[in-house]
């Protein structure tokens, strides 16, 4: 009976202290730890979605400021090339105003020459071909140019002398010749280009070599028989002509 008693109370000892010992190896759960963990993860969370908007609005702000300045440049070379093309426009109007206005007055004429000349005329019964050359002398040609209406007036003659050489024989035969620009009206499509439009053959179109206040120097084909005193010409070159104001 002794021993049994003995050893119920070695178990109870020993079932004592495998209870003590479980309960020291358990630690109770540190809610503060949760706590901060919870909030750590909220933290991590929180600076992602921060950058993530920083980085929209860098993104935003970046094609934003481009786009802007994109279309500002564009819009000041647009602005730019319109300027440059109302400058343009008005630097032509300027200048074929300049020439008209120097065109209108009274002009004598200076100088009436063909260059390049070429004729052809029977000779001693036979055909023949020969080039020539032509000044003038003797001018006495007035010539007026008008605006609104654009009229141009021609009066007077001039001498024209030609020389050629038919068969080893020289000849300088003269003619008489009414002023290169007759009664008509004139335009000027541009700088360059005088139209005189009548019905003088004398008219037609001319190339503006030279125009001031001081010298208008026009050139034109020329085609023309010309009778001489010994002889009849068929004739084609270029003819110059140079005035001067009166």
């Amino acid at each position: 009976m002794k021993k049994n008693v003995f050893h119920l109370s070695l178990f109870l000892v020993l079932f004592s202290l495998f209870i003590f010992s479980c309960t020291d190896s358990i630690e109770p759960v540190d809610n503060t730890d949760i706590v901060n963990e919870e909030n750590s993860t909220d933290d991590v969370d929180g600076e992602d979605d921060s950058d993530d908007g920083n980085a929209g609005d860098d993104t935003n702000d970046d094609s934003g400021d481009s786009t802007d300045g994109d279309g500002n440049n564009d819009d000041s070379s647009g602005d730019d090339m319109n300027n440059d093309d109302t400058s343009d426009d008005d630097s032509t109007n300027d200048d074929s105003s300049d020439s008209s206005a120097a065109l209108v007055g009274s002009w004598r004429l200076v100088s009436a020459t063909i260059n390049d000349g070429e004729a052809s005329t029977t000779f001693n019964g036979s055909p023949v071909t020969f080039s020539f050359t032509s000044t003038s002398q003797d001018e006495d040609v007035d010539i007026t140019f008008q605006e609104n209406p654009d009229v141009v007036q021609g009066m007077g003659q001039y001498t024209n002398v030609i020389r050629f050489t038919i068969v080893n024989i020289d000849f300088v035969e003269e003619a008489t010749f009414d002023s290169p620009l007759t009664d008509g009206s004139w335009e000027m499509p541009n700088d360059n280009e005088l139209i005189i439009t009548g019905s003088s053959q004398a008219n037609g179109t001319f190339t503006i070599n030279e125009l001031t206040a001081n010298t208008m120097i026009l050139q034109t084909d020329f085609e023309q028989t010309v009778p001489t005193d010994d002889l009849e010409l068929d004739t084609t070159g270029v003819l110059v002509i140079e005035l001067a104001p009166n």
